[in-house]
């Protein structure tokens, strides 16, 4: 099954509070979660965002971009022009899924 759902997280400094979102979100029980693309757009980060982001991927086994971001808006515009699924999911990097369930269950609705 192709995927469905591509998720982009702009971010800037963001290395403490990336791996909280990262690691909540490969809890998640969407079945389809390792086909999901995740795009990190990354403002030009002067921490170790870029490099925290790639670590949690590889051991939480998501399959995470980093692209050129900028403001907030500039990330997620570029982000969304790399999609190519019926849905995009944008992120702020200080949010976490306190639910395992919240988005299978919210793609279950959107479909």
């Amino acid at each position: 099954m192709p995927a469905e759902l591509t998720i982009i997280i702009p971010a800037k400094n963001e290395s403490q509070s990336l791996p909280r979102l990262l690691t909540s979100l490969s809890r998640q029980d969407y079945p389809h979660l390792r086909d999901t693309r995740v795009f990190v757009a990354d403002a030009a980060s002067t921490d170790c965002t870029t490099a925290i982001a790639e670590l949690c991927a590889a051991s939480l086994h998501l399959q995470l971009e980093i692209i050129p971001g900028g403001l907030p808006a500039v990330g997620r515009n570029t982000g969304a022009r790399r999609a190519t699924t019926p849905y995009v999911l944008f992120m702020d990097a200080d949010v976490e899924f306190a639910d395992s369930t919240l988005l299978r269950r919210a793609m279950e609705t959107m479909q």
